[in-house]
């Protein structure tokens, strides 16, 4: 049997992961956005970014945009599970976008603070899901993935009319 797919033909890109393709009848239609729902604990994590490295491994460029962990703890984790990136961050096909950090400036030790001091964070006014909408609504021209860690957050810290 083969299990060998052609997105062009019926439209459909890999999830990177061959089983799990192999039960959506050949990956999941262009355009796609999926909404991983799950209890603290049970992979989703490990899911979502199992399927970032598999479209990168596919060609596609991706965005990972984190607000519930810091970029460094992301990396490694992918690390641990054998998804090194860094051979997609030296072609800048992925993108790191850490709205974790900067939400504890304040608090955090000077070696794990970014460049921008926390003054400068306040008189920016940083606004982690301005970050998001920005970051989601770039024009890309070539096919991409994104994953956005996680919206639990965007929950929690704003009213559900924010505009």
């Amino acid at each position: 049997m083969d299990f060998s797919f052609d997105s062009l033909d019926n439209q459909l890109v890999t999830t990177g992961i061959t089983g799990l393709d192999v039960l959506l009848g050949g990956g999941i239609p262009v355009g796609t956005t999926l909404l991983l729902i799950a209890e603290s604990g049970a992979g989703a994590e490990i899911l979502t970014k199992q399927l970032l490295y598999g479209g990168l491994n596919s060609g596609e460029s991706a965005f990972y945009f984190s607000s519930d962990r810091s970029i460094a703890e992301v990396k490694a984790d992918m690390s641990h599970f054998g998804w090194d990136v860094s051979k997609y961050e030296e072609t800048n096909k992925i993108e790191f976008i850490d709205a974790y950090t900067p939400r504890f400036v304040n608090i955090l030790p000077p070696e794990l603070r970014s460049k921008m001091s926390a003054k400068e964070f306040l008189k920016a006014g940083f606004d982690p899901f301005n970050q998001l909408k920005t970051t989601v609504s770039q024009n890309r021209e070539s096919r991409y993935r994104g994953v956005i860690d996680s919206i639990s957050y965007f929950l929690r810290a704003y009213d559900h009319e924010y505009q």
